[in-house]
């Protein structure tokens, strides 16, 4: 084990400040790891220079009977602005994970000290078990227990801790991470893992235009993309149940106490597909009450996850589409781009689906229809709740440590310009010219506005331009003859006009109500959600059939990711634009 010293720029993935007991892992007693270093005391402590940047490789040995979880951890007595610390990209093994009963795991530490002073950081592992493992050991004696060094601290507190469902690549999709030194994203290496969601670290990928996209494919992990060869890009959503607990959530650390106003955190579970949550707990806010969101049934089908667009749709529309084999559609999802606008939602509709026509497929390298099992479309209400409460979570910009109080939500997209990846100074910042070109994407305060709070989160959520989604109000398609969807159907004044058919019911979610207690769908981030941050709530009804989500810029403290908009009648607009879903 080499330890090195020297300075340079670090690519860190930051990980837990926190020692205290946590649900990330099955917590249990007495479980012991060791922990080595050239440059670690015998306390597990570390001492750094003022000024200086260092990196050494850290050791963690099993000494448990049982192969367990364990997440690494750090504690200091100075301020989270005099140090950085994260494990960097080259490391061999993550900061947590599982480790298996006498192995051992080797973890690139890399720690900046930003005083003139030497400081010292103390490193630790918290560990547990997994469900099935607990049993196991439930059925041991006491006294078997104690043999095998294992005390359990309080039964009653284990709950069970799943790894989210790997990313499914749909057809053309390159795995990507994001390397800060050479400030792009390169091909991810998938033969370890390259996500990590306890770390708000969401798994990513793009696709490339047709010129090099054999090149990227057949490329090492490691290999940078060239943004100019991104045509979209992607991040991936893990099956999950989730309980709201308390109303307006539970309070994790950093959070302010639990409001309307400053919500805390929805819990989260990860699940595979065999499993759907109906929420019959003892009551409709508990910690037994897990529900499955209805987003993640497609039809018939129980997904493991689904990708969403990354930013707001970008690219040209340059002419209505009424079908599937629309050629007038060019659609991109990128950063610093203008989002696409002005067309009623199945001109929107129509433009996603052919994306994977016979003329289009090949842009981006995706299935053609009916050849293959992924599904772009445009996405559903249901869906973008499912984003907005994994954000939520202790797995969004709601966990990360780098975010407190009022700042944990997701900032505002303030450019009134309307370029996707842009963050607004604060939060709910008024209208701005300015951010547009300072607080791109890849900047801190572009990372804020993200649903991780960093670079590996979806953008636009907030802000940005209004988002129509796939939510209507009892098949109206809108007010009247000349504003509404183009989808063919009953109008409000019970005529009605030629255009495109309704499409499959897959591909929205149907609400028969206009009051949300009665009519929400489980994880649409409607009723359960209604108000959080003060977001504008509204709902869909007869004079206002078709759902926005988001909010546009104007908006200010009512935009935001839980907000749901009334004036959807569902006809082109200068404020509202699309996000794309693929089912893999």
């Amino acid at each position: 084990m080499i330890s090195v010293m020297m300075l340079f720029s670090y690519s860190l993935a930051y990980f837990q400040k926190r020692n205290e007991v946590q649900t990330i892992h099955l917590v249990v007693g007495e479980l012991t790891y060791q922990l080595t270093g050239d440059l670690l005391n015998s306390q597990n402590q570390i001492t750094i220079n003022g000024g200086d940047q260092i990196s050494f490789d850290l050791v963690m040995v099993n000494d448990n009977l049982l192969d367990t979880k364990y997440q690494l951890y750090y504690t200091s007595e100075w301020g989270e602005n005099d140090f950085e610390i994260g494990y960097v990209s080259s490391t061999v093994d993550m900061p947590s994970g599982t480790i298996l009963k006498g192995e051992s795991k080797i973890i690139t530490i890399g720690i900046i000290n930003n005083t003139s002073a030497s400081i010292t950081i103390t490193l630790g592992v918290r560990g547990g078990l997994n469900t099935h493992e607990v049993q196991d050991i439930l059925l041991l004696s006491e006294e078997e227990r104690i043999d095998q060094e294992i005390v359990m601290k309080d039964e009653c507190e284990i709950l069970e801790e799943a790894e989210p469902n790997a990313p499914v690549l749909a057809s053309g999709m390159i795995p990507v991470t994001y390397d800060e030194g050479q400030e792009s994203w390169i091909k991810a290496d998938t033969s370890s893992t390259w996500y990590d969601y306890s770390n708000q670290m969401w798994a990513n990928a793009v696709t490339v235009t047709e010129t090099n996209r054999s090149t990227y494919i057949n490329a090492p992990a490691g290999t940078p993309i060239s943004m100019d060869d991104i045509n979209t890009m992607w991040v991936w959503i893990p099956r999950y149940s989730y309980t709201i607990r308390d109303t307006y959530g539970v309070q994790l650390e950093g959070g302010a106490t639990p409001s309307k106003e400053t919500p805390g955190a929805i819990d989260i579970k990860f699940i595979s597909t065999t499993v759907k949550d109906n929420g019959s707990g003892t009551c409709t806010k508990c910690a037994d009450n897990w529900v499955t969101p209805e987003g993640f049934t497609f039809g018939d089908e129980e997904l493991s996850g689904f990708w969403i667009g990354k930013f707001e749709t970008t690219g040209t529309m340059s002419a209505a589409c009424t079908d599937e084999n629309c050629t007038t559609a060019d659609l991109t999802i990128k950063p610093n781009l203008t989002s696409v606008r002005n067309q009623n939602i199945s001109s929107f509709f129509y433009g996603i689906r052919s994306m994977q026509n016979a003329t289009s497929a090949s842009k981006y390298g995706f299935d053609v229809i009916g050849t293959g099992t992924m599904d772009a479309h445009m996405a559903k209400n249901t869906e973008w709740g499912i984003v907005a409460m994994l954000s939520q979570s202790k797995y969004g910009k709601y966990g990360n440590p780098s975010y407190s109080g009022a700042d944990k939500e997701v900032a505002i997209n303030n450019c009134s310009n309307l370029i996707t990846g842009i963050g607004g100074d604060t939060v709910s910042a008024g209208e701005s010219t300015t951010t547009c070109v300072m607080n791109t994407y890849e900047t801190a305060k572009g990372q804020a506005a993200s649903t991780t709070g960093n670079i590996y989160g979806a953008y636009d959520m907030s802000g940005g331009a209004t988002e129509y989604v796939m939510g209507n109000y009892n098949k109206i398609s809108g007010v009247d003859t000349s504003l509404n969807s183009g989808f063919s159907g009953t109008l409000s004044n019970e005529e009605n006009f030629t255009g495109s058919s309704w499409p499959d019911q897959k591909y929205y979610d149907l609400y028969t109500s206009s009051i949300p207690s009665t009519s929400y769908k489980a994880g649409d981030a409607t009723y359960e959600t209604f108000g959080w941050y003060a977001d504008s709530a509204d709902f869909c009804s007869s004079y206002s059939p078709w759902l926005h989500r988001g909010a546009y810029y104007y908006f200010k403290s009512s935009a935001g990711i839980f907000s749901s908009y009334k004036n959807g009648d569902g006809s082109a607009n200068a404020h509202v634009s699309i996000r794309v879903v693929i089912k893999p």
